[in-house]
Formats: C-alpha cells, sequence, structure tokens
C-alpha cells in the first residue's frame, strides 16, 4: 500500500522518479548494504533527449530513475538495487551498444 502512494506521488509519466525518491531510496538501499550487505550501485549517463523512452525501457521496474534534461540532452541518473559493478559495467556495455551514451 505504501508503495502504491509513493508511485502516485513520486512516478512520472514516462517511468522515472522525483529527485526526492530517489535519495530517500539511495539511503534505503545504503542502509541495507551496511547492515545485510546487499550490493546496489549507482549509474549516471548522458544521451539525446531524442532517445529518452527508448533507453527509460532498457531497465527494470525495480531501478530507480531520475532524468535531468540539459538542452538537447538527458542525464539519467540510476539506482541499479541488488546489483554488483560487474552488472553495472554489463549494463553500460549493452545500452552503449544500442545507443550514442556517455556515462556522465
Amino acid at each position: 500500500e505504501q508503495e502504491s502512494l509513493m508511485r502516485q506521488k513520486y512516478l512520472k509519466e514516462d517511468g522515472t522518479w522525483e529527485e526526492e525518491y530517489y535519495i530517500q531510496k539511495r539511503n534505503v538501499f545504503e542502509r541495507r548494504k551496511v547492515k545485510f550487505g546487499i550490493p546496489y550501485q549507482e549509474l549516471s549517463i548522458r544521451y539525446d533527449k531524442a532517445i529518452h523512452n527508448s533507453v527509460v525501457s532498457e531497465f527494470r521496474k525495480s531501478d530507480i530513475i531520475v532524468a535531468h534534461e540539459l538542452g538537447t540532452s538527458v542525464i539519467l541518473k540510476v539506482l541499479l538495487p541488488v546489483c554488483d559493478e560487474s552488472g553495472k559495467n554489463k549494463l553500460v556495455e549493452r545500452l552503449r551498444g544500442k545507443y550514442e551514451i556517455a556515462e556522465y
């Protein structure tokens, strides 16, 4: 029920979240990492605004995504729960293979 309320309050039409929600979830993930050793990763990428919806669709439902427009580009910040450095690197390589992105 609480998750449903959070979705109504913070989820945007394009599948991204408000920055406030991202910060809240990052704090939760950090506490889980310290207490239980559950890994998470953060990723920042930059790409052309024209491919925004396609890029967002590449992420899991459990990933927390925040988008910031910067002219004709988008900077996407992503929290990747239950993900280690290797998983993050594989994701970045897959995205690079499909789109023109740069880690930011």
